[in-house]
């Protein structure tokens, strides 16, 4: 579940996944259009890539946190070749009763 400016959330059902916002390392935000489907763009090809959920989250997070600093959906999208921050991806264990552990 994205966030906004608070991050993000994701579980694989045994796993629950933090990640906050990059705002504070990237450029000046100027529109939210299409992020959330660059979060979605990335966190596909993240997986794709990697097989790795951490991965994905990061790649997600940082292509709609690129997207949002340009005028439209699509211009402010990272390149192939581009370098990106990494934002720190929190994982927990989450028992059978609803509790998740830090690991």
């Amino acid at each position: 579940m994205t966030k906004g400016g608070e991050g993000v959330t994701v579980s694989d059902g045994k796993y629950l996944y933090k990640a906050p916002s990059l705002s504070p390392l990237l450029p000046k935000f100027v529109d939210a259009t299409g992020a959330g489907d660059a979060f979605g763009s990335g966190f596909i090809a993240g997986l794709i890539q990697k097989n790795n959920i951490t991965f994905a989250i990061q790649l997600a997070m940082a292509n709609s946190g690129y997207a949002i600093t340009q005028w439209g959906a699509k211009s402010g999208l990272l390149k192939k070749s581009q370098k990106w921050p990494k934002t720190k991806v929190i994982k927990e264990l989450c028992l059978d009763t609803g509790i998740c552990l830090i690991k």
